[in-house]
């Protein structure tokens, strides 16, 4: 049994806690910095669990209570991104290979290989964006040769990324850097001309709400604050989501 995306609910400016229930002999996975995604519609969970010493990645409905393991995920290490439409996941293997999963039929193709585990993000345009050697590159969801994202390099200090995300209409990509695994911020680079500047002095593992707002990770805390996704600025006040949230960031 597979999955499909429903259709996306007309916003309300409502906000919902939804808690989701592991089944028994299953254990949530929490070795990666981002092991669980949502759908793009918000009606389907993605996360890598751990099932007799293997990992594998689950799916569920939120309005149903059957979980459901996609086969040929077994050797999944970092988790997850939906494409724009829902119906196909991707994830990275313990090889250090892209792969992506048909949520309608099971079917399983790799996108490419060779990279580190610091996230990916799936944009519009069907392309996907990932982290290797320091660097940001875009590779098409259909597979082929990855191509490198420019970026300003003026900074003298080399700086490790991760975690990209995409803004609409490609107009940046977010992603979190940091020099010695403690100093995160969050940064946005142009795709086309390569000129970054720095948006969140202190977060890491950015994420961008169609609400219009710069979702992040700081000192066990989930933050959001208003945002201007054209300028890539923040815009208001940051406000607390959650708090006592353990992360790894790296």
């Amino acid at each position: 049994r597979y999955l499909r995306e429903g259709p996306t609910p007309p916003p309300n400016g409502t906000s919902a806690r939804v808690e989701l229930r592991i089944p028994p002999g299953l254990e949530l996975y929490v070795g990666s910095g981002r092991s669980l995604a949502l759908s793009p519609a918000g009606s389907v969970v993605a996360y890598i669990g751990i099932e007799g010493a293997v990992r594998s990645v689950f799916v569920r409905r939120i309005d149903d209570f059957e979980t459901t393991r996609l086969r040929g995920t077994d050797t999944v290490s970092e988790c997850c991104a939906f494409s724009p439409d829902g119906r196909t996941l991707s994830f990275v293997t313990t090889e250090g290979v892209l792969r992506k999963v048909s949520l309608s039929d099971g079917l399983v193709t790799p996108i490419t290989a060779g990279w580190e585990f610091n996230g990916h993000a799936w944009g519009a345009d069907d392309s996907i964006v990932f982290v290797r050697s320091r660097k940001l590159w875009r590779v098409a969801a259909s597979g082929g040769e990855p191509t490198q994202i420019p970026m300003d390099e003026s900074d003298s200090i080399e700086r490790r990324i991760a975690w990209p995300t995409i803004l609409p209409r490609d107009a940046a990509i977010l992603f979190a850097s940091s020099t010695d695994g403690d100093d995160w911020r969050i940064e946005s680079v142009d795709p086309a001309s390569g000129a970054r500047h720095t948006v969140v002095e202190r977060g890491t593992i950015p994420m961008w709400a169609p609400s219009g707002h710069l979702v992040f990770y700081r000192d066990e805390e989930l933050l959001a604050a208003p945002f201007d996704a054209a300028t890539q600025r923040v815009t208001g006040a940051t406000v607390r989501i959650l708090e006592n949230l353990p992360s790894s960031s790296s």
